[in-house]
Order: structure tokens, then C-alpha cells, then sequence
């Protein structure tokens, strides 16, 4: 069972120009929204999700970067790169791997 620490109350709000995207967390039984976070954190566009111990690390690709949030949703620091245009992040091995878009 996933328990919610943090939601939102309007998901409509998040179809607004200007407001960025977050993520949410279901029941993996019921399939029911049970977390809602990190509207607000992403300059658009999250691009990989991995869980690496009892951290989720999602890619912000518009900003350059890779937030860090614990399991109940609060963002916990962000990791920035000298990548250009990240677009996957996998975890394997105790190892965080991010793959880039050559832009072509």
C-alpha cells in the first residue's frame, strides 16, 4: 500500500500554461492516485524516472538536471550536469545511468 504524504487538490490547474509537471504515485492493487508531488519543482517535461534506495530520481530535462525526492514526495536536492539534452535515466548495479539526445 502506498500512503499519501502530499497531494493536490486541482489536477485541472496542472493543464494551465505556465504550470509544470509534477508526479503521482498509485495503488499498485486499486490503481487509485495516491501522491501527487513536485508541481512546482520541474521546469517542464520530466523525462526518466529511477529508485535508487529510498530516493526517487526523476530527470527535469528543461532544466538541466535531476531532482531527488524522497518516497513521500518531498524534494530532497537537485544534481546538475554538463549534459545538453538528457532524455532517460536507469538505475543498474548501484549505478545511475542518463542517455542523452544528440539533437540530430
Amino acid at each position: 500500500m502506498v500512503h499519501a504524504v502530499a497531494t493536490y487538490d486541482d489536477p485541472d490547474e496542472l493543464d494551465q500554461e505556465g504550470v509544470s509537471e509534477a508526479i503521482v504515485a498509485f495503488d499498485p492493487m486499486t490503481l487509485e492516485r495516491r501522491l501527487h508531488f513536485g508541481l512546482g519543482v520541474f521546469s517542464k517535461e520530466i523525462y526518466g524516472l529511477a529508485f535508487i534506495g529510498d530516493e526517487l530520481y526523476a530527470g527535469d530535462r528543461r532544466g538541466r538536471s535531476i531532482r531527488v525526492f524522497s518516497l513521500a514526495g518531498v524534494h530532497l536536492r537537485e544534481i546538475k550536469g554538463d549534459w545538453r539534452e538528457p532524455c532517460h535515466l536507469l538505475h543498474h548495479s548501484s549505478r545511475l545511468y542518463l542517455s542523452e539526445h544528440d539533437g540530430d
